[in-house]
């Protein structure tokens, strides 16, 4: 996951879902600001939700 979201491209992605991963929540994952629709499902990730998660401002679903 970690690679994925260190990705430049990611950063324009409107959508993320299940991606099948296991291991911590990366902080990356929170830098992904034009995210609107956040799918974590069919995957084992672990560790606390960042406070960065309010840099999500266009999510409208998770």
């Amino acid at each position: 996951m970690e690679q994925l979201c260190s990705e430049k491209a990611l950063d324009s992605f409107r959508k993320v879902t299940g991606l099948g991963v296991t291991g911590p929540i990366p902080d990356e994952l929170w830098s992904l600001i034009h995210v609107f629709d956040l799918n974590l499902a069919n995957n084992v990730l672990t560790g606390p939700i960042s406070p960065s998660i309010g840099n999500l401002t266009l999510m409208n679903w998770m």
